[in-house]
């Protein structure tokens, strides 16, 4: 760890927040651009408890996807700004964009102390740490008191060694702090401090079309109660569903629509709906101050009903995202543990259509242990949505660590025995995986990669998707003998398809 600046014990401190650049540029991950609302979190809270503890700290949020910022640009910007602690939030997608932009820090000034933070530094801790290492530390799960703590530290109040929920290098041995509580009262954290952001470059569809318009991200609650398989949220935020009072969002949605004249919101909640009370109190309070937003949301299918779908069209929502997963019964019950049912994926697509709301209806496929014959009721049910007019996902699972799934892999021996998040496999999806959204695996266990293609490939037939005015970007990414065979061989898939559908 780089103690340099801890020793120094300085009097203010400026503090620079960092979303990386990106290595290559994908048709599929430029579509919008989202506000990066968690570091303006940390910048708030920050703020806000250094004017009361009387400290001296100044921020600045580079976020480099929005602002078309490169790797070569990140020196500059260290010399312009001459920042003490340098926050990086990245996933796993974008991990080794992380590790190179901290790589670069360190040339620039090695007495900056880099903080990595987000699901990946939180879900892949040890093996961050033993291979990143121009991270000093690493802040785990939910940040805002967590990063703060740092600061102080750094300001000569406190160690590192007493700050909770941070882990960091001690010579050859990993030091994991004890970990904090949750913020219980999220009312008490300030909102993001849009201030340090350049608004106007966020941009959006909340209807799954080619329109855009201004766009801001609002969180109202964290946690999630529920387990699945795949996903890993409940151990970045916790278990416990903890939730914004309907008052305190009201209250963000207007500061955000008189300073940044927003017409779009995103509740990224995983599930907003869970508290039927105060979803329908916040569609109330939406109506009756006429804020006149329009806005999308996550939900689930047994978390939903007509009153509430009614309330929320009401109050400006234009599309909830339901992750139904499988249209197999067995797959959810045995394989996810979702705790949802098919009939109620079914309900839920038949009542917006009454409603006469376009919803989105989540799918993936090759799940552990799924069959053709489970994919099959997949598609039974993203025909039926297409009837019911509604939209549709379907994705070819990936896998993230953290997860049950990650542990099923490793088991079950369907990764390489050497194994890591921090090098960059040869996975063997092959292009597909180097094309698709980030540099996450996929993963494959029942079923052959010329099914999966080929039903992926049925898919995009159905909804109609121009697949090939994306073969050059794919193209793009070839770099050996194998990609070229591997999207040879998909791109006869898809011709397969097209030529036969049935």
């Amino acid at each position: 760890m780089n103690l340099h600046l801890l020793n120094k014990k300085l009097n203010s401190l400026r503090v620079l927040l960092l979303i990386p650049p990106r290595k290559r540029s994908s048709v599929f991950l430029r579509t919008q651009y989202y506000p990066p609302i968690g570091l303006a979190y940390l910048a708030a809270y920050a703020r806000q408890q250094a004017k009361q503890d009387n400290h001296s700290l100044d921020f600045k949020i580079v976020d480099s996807l929005a602002e078309k910022i490169e790797f070569k640009d990140l020196p500059g910007i260290i010399t312009s700004y001459q920042p003490d602690v340098i926050g990086i939030n990245f996933y796993t997608e974008n991990r080794f964009e992380a590790l190179k932009t901290a790589e670069i820090i360190k040339k620039s000034n090695r007495d900056i102390l880099i903080v990595g933070g987000g699901p990946h530094a939180t879900l892949a801790t040890d093996d961050t740490l033993r291979n990143f290492g121009a991270f000093d530390l690493l802040v785990r799960g939910e940040g805002e008191l967590k990063f703060y703590n740092i600061l102080k530290a750094c300001l000569g109040y406190g160690t590192i060694s007493t700050v909770g929920g941070v882990s960091y290098r001690d010579a050859d041995k990993l030091i994991h702090n004890p970990d904090l509580p949750h913020i219980k009262d999220l009312d008490s954290i300030p909102y993001p401090a849009h201030d340090l952001l350049k608004m106007d470059r966020y941009f959006g569809s909340l209807d799954w079309t080619e329109t855009t318009e201004k766009m801001a991200m609002l969180v109202t609650s964290r946690g999630c109660p529920y387990k699945c398989n795949f996903c890993s949220s409940a151990k970045v935020w916790g278990n416990r569903y903890r939730m914004r009072t309907p008052e305190n969002i009201i209250g963000e949605i207007k500061q955000i629509k008189n300073l940044y004249q927003i017409s779009a919101i995103i509740f990224f909640d995983d599930t907003l709906t869970i508290n039927k009370k105060r979803t329908l109190t916040l569609c109330e309070e939406i109506t009756k101050n006429q804020l006149d937003i329009r806005w999308l949301t996550h939900s689930r299918v047994d978390a939903m009903n007509e009153e509430m779908m009614v309330k929320m069209k009401e109050a400006g929502c234009v599309g909830i995202m339901f992750g139904v997963e499988s249209g197999s019964q067995r797959i959810i019950d045995e394989v996810i543990k979702k705790k949802i049912t098919v009939a109620q994926a079914k309900e839920a697509s038949h009542l917006s259509k009454k409603l006469n709301m376009t919803n989105n209806f989540s799918y993936i496929i090759s799940h552990p242990q799924e069959t053709e014959e489970d994919v099959e009721k997949t598609m039974d049910m993203v025909k039926l949505h297409l009837q019911d007019n509604q939209t549709t996902v379907l994705n070819i699972m990936r896998l993230y660590p953290g997860t049950y799934l990650e542990d099923y892999a490793v088991n079950q021996k369907l990764v390489p025995a050497d194994f890591s998040w921090s090098k960059n496999i040869n996975y063997d999806s092959g292009i597909v995986s180097k094309t698709l959204k980030g540099n996450v695996p996929f993963f494959r266990d029942k079923l052959s990669w010329d099914y999966i293609y080929a039903v992926n490939s049925r898919y995009l037939r159905m909804v109609k998707y121009p697949i090939w005015r994306h073969a050059w970007d794919a193209f793009r990414n070839i770099r050996s003998a194998r990609d070229f065979l591997e999207l040879l061989k998909i791109g006869i898939i898809q011709l397969k398809t097209y030529l036969n559908p049935g």
